[in-house]
């Protein structure tokens, strides 16, 4: 087996690396435990700005935050080499939320800034060291040398994304006037976009876009029995599998071969690493069948808005990266990229754009920006 895998090459080792059993669960927890890293920071500048505090006390407070996690995190990896993970980052866990909690109540409770300051402090010291444990864990994982480095090469991905992702999903919640919690939580997003969707039903549509954008697509894994489950985010459950339509979709053939053979009592018509193959392969063929559809899409938007270059619309800013800005229009409802302008703008935010250009080849729609609507 190890020399099969000193053969793997590029793409083929990451793909080896996800298909190994727990993986997926694993890197699945890595990222939404790693999200407050991104959240938290700026979450205590909102806090405290939103409880009168000045920007200079916020920044201040961001600073002890970064101080506390830069200070204790050496130490605390130093204690789990000690102690073991389950004895430091479950306690770790409760005092970091414990912490947040008395800092968002005690920005709302009027105490002097210096609370602010140190209970910032203190919660950046609680900050799990979920990095350096997972470096600790993938040699347990991959057993092989070669397929090693492809596995830190994902948890340093995971990680980064964590960065990219926790700031706008704060900015989105914030921008429609609800707050979620620092820690993501399937259940209170649920809330949250239930009270978006009653509050607001006709531009609804386009704020559950933004946040699907936001979480990135789904995708098919192995979950062997017994073993952590990632479960279904966006749906708030844990066991979770589906079976639509077998005619038009390969995973659901696969779900109902399995549960046939469960129900008659017979083994399994697949072995588990025939499955994780199976569960990599229907992803990467369902990408490529969305890319194809989002193509076509694009280019029906273009034919429609090819004689309206000039018009104004009303839109909700949906992706804001380095990569640029993009909008989405109601009426027709579709998407396009800001070209002039727009840089300032966050996801979430309502603006008005001008169409000044379509390729319905490429299936380009461009917009400049206008102006931000209040």
């Amino acid at each position: 087996m190890s020399a099969g895998l000193e053969d793997l090459r590029g793409l083929a080792r990451l793909r080896a690396v996800l298909g190994a059993p727990g993986t997926g669960a694993l890197l699945f927890a890595r990222t939404l435990g790693s999200l407050p890293v991104g959240m938290v920071p700026l979450g205590i500048i909102l806090l405290l700005r939103a409880s009168g505090r000045s920007y200079a006390l916020a920044g201040i407070a961001d600073g002890a935050f970064a101080l506390g996690v830069a200070t204790m995190q050496p130490p605390l990896g130093h204690l789990i080499d000690r102690l073991g993970m389950a004895r430091v980052l479950v306690p770790l866990a409760l005092a970091f939320s414990s912490v947040l909690v008395a800092l968002a109540l005690s920005g709302s409770s009027g105490a002097p800034a210096s609370v602010d300051v140190a209970l910032a402090l203190v919660s950046g010291a609680c900050m799990p060291p979920l990095g350096a444990c997972m470096r600790t864990l993938w040699p347990t994982l991959i057993s092989s040398d070669a397929l090693r480095p492809a596995a830190y090469a994902i948890d340093a991905t995971l990680q980064e994304v964590a960065f990219v992702l926790g700031p706008p999903l704060v900015a989105l919640a914030v921008a429609h006037g609800r707050a979620l919690p620092d820690q993501p939580d399937a259940a209170a997003l649920q809330r949250f976009l239930a009270a978006e969707k009653q509050a607001d039903p006709e531009r609804f549509p386009d704020l559950s876009l933004s946040v699907i954008k936001l979480m990135g697509p789904g995708e098919y894994a192995l979950e062997l029995p017994g073993g952590a489950s990632a479960g279904h985010f966006g749906l708030a459950v844990q066991d979770y599998t589906h079976s639509t339509a077998p005619n038009r979709r390969y995973p659901d053939v696969i779900t109902q071969r399995l549960l046939k053979a469960a129900i008659a009592g017979q083994p399994s018509p697949y072995a588990n690493d025939a499955l994780a193959a199976l569960a990599l392969r229907c992803t990467d063929r369902q990408d490529a069948a969305k890319k194809v559809e989002r193509q076509v899409a694009k280019s029906a938007a273009a034919i429609l808005l090819e004689r309206r270059i000039g018009a104004r619309f009303p839109a909700l800013v949906t992706g804001a990266s380095e990569k640029g800005t993009w909008v989405r229009i109601a009426q027709p409802a579709v998407e396009g990229k800001v070209v002039q302008g727009g840089g300032a703008w966050t996801v979430g935010a309502r603006v008005l754009v001008e169409l000044v250009h379509v390729d319905v080849e490429a299936g380009h729609i461009d917009f400049r920006s206008v102006a931000a609507i209040k």
